[in-house]
């Protein structure tokens, strides 16, 4: 099965865009990592990103899943964003 990941948000970038899992690694995490591209904004502070995931499998209860998260990108000029 591969799940294919994307945005719709021209400022982020998603890498890899596609993962895949097999029979045998399945349960194993993968890594998935979404950055925000550099612009001339100097402080556009705080943005909401949603990622999607489509499934595709050739078996049937795994093709065509879906899923979205919504994430929120934090300006690296926010003074006034909070960690934690």
């Amino acid at each position: 099965m591969t799940v294919q990941l994307s945005t719709e948000d021209a400022k982020a970038k998603i890498t890899p865009n596609e993962i895949s899992f097999h029979t045998d690694d399945w349960q194993r995490a993968q890594k998935v990592t979404i950055v925000g591209t550099d612009d001339d904004d100097v402080n556009d502070g705080r943005r909401k990103i949603t990622l999607k995931a489509v499934s595709a499998s050739e078996d049937a209860d795994f093709d065509k899943l879906s899923a979205s998260l919504e994430l929120t990108h934090l300006d690296a000029l926010d003074e006034t964003a909070e960690c934690g």
